[in-house]
C-alpha cells in the first residue's frame, strides 16, 4: 500500500513546535518466534534541498529519526516473563517519509544497520515492512516532548 499522505500530520505536527515530537511503537516478528518490542519519541531533520545545477536530486532526505531506543525480546526472560527489560538492546530509528524507507542502526550489535521499504496502512495506521527474514510494524502518534520546558 502506499505511504503517500502517511506521513503528513506527523511531519507537520514535529515543525510545528520544538516540544512537539513523534511517539513510535515498534514490533518485530520472525520465523523462529522471537519478538521485539521498542517504543521512543523521533525527532524531525529537514533534507537539504538540491543544489540548482546539475540534478533535481536532494541532498538528503527529511527524517522522522531517534537514537538509545531501547529494544526488549521475546526470548530474553525474567523467570517465565518474556520481554526482560532488564536485558535490552539499544538501537537507532530513521524513517524517511519521502522514500517510504526505515533504517534502524543496532547499537548494541557495533551499530550494525539494517533498512528496508516499508508500505503503509492508514486504515490500521501502520507502516511494515521485512529485513533479514524479520517482520516490522511501527505506529506512530503525535505527542509532547516531556524533556522541553
Amino acid at each position: 500500500m502506499s505511504c503517500t499522505g502517511f506521513f503528513d500530520e506527523y511531519i507537520s505536527w514535529a515543525k510545528e513546535h520544538p516540544t512537539h515530537v513523534v511517539r513510535f511503537v515498534l514490533t518485530s516478528n520472525q520465523k523462529n518466534q522471537v519478538c521485539s518490542y521498542a517504543t521512543g519519541l523521533l525527532g524531525y531533520s529537514p533534507g537539504l534541498p538540491a543544489p540548482v545545477t546539475p540534478s533535481p536530486t536532494p541532498i538528503s532526505h527529511a527524517t522522522l529519526h531517534g537514537e538509545r531506543i531501547t529494544q526488549v525480546f521475546s526470548d530474553r526472560k525474567s523467570g517465565d516473563q518474556p520481554f526482560d527489560n532488564t536485558a535490552p538492546d539499544t538501537l537507532g530509528v530513521r524513517i524517511t517519509p519521502e522514500t517510504a524507507h526505515v533504517a534502524l542502526t543496532l547499537s548494541s550489535w557495533g551499530d550494525a544497520r539494517m533498512s528496508f521499504p516499508v508500505d503503509c496502512d492508514s486504515t490500521a495506521g501502520v507502516l511494515y515492512g521485512f529485513a533479514q527474514g524479520t517482520m516490522f510494524v511501527i505506529s506512530l502518534s503525535k505527542e509532547l516532548d516531556p524533556s522541553v520546558a
